[in-house]
């Protein structure tokens, strides 16, 4: 199980938890918990290890950019 806080200038939010099946991935909107929230951080916890990446689009999808994975331990 994962867990997602983000950090706004305002504080923490709790964002949504969800189960993540070994070799699988999982999309999270950000805008669905803080919408029009521009200054977002995100932690993630997780009872195993995890690898996490950041991808952000707009445009209709015309421009976008992604950050590599990470894996805390």
């Amino acid at each position: 199980t994962i867990k997602l806080t983000y950090m706004t200038p305002e504080g923490e939010i709790e964002g949504p938890d969800a189960v993540v099946e070994p070799n699988t991935r999982m999309t999270f909107f950000v805008a669905d918990t803080v919408p029009g929230e521009w200054s977002v951080s995100t932690m993630i916890s997780s009872d195993m290890p995890e690898i996490c990446e950041r991808a952000m689009y707009w445009g209709d999808r015309v421009g976008g950019h992604d950050s590599i994975g990470f894996m805390s331990n």
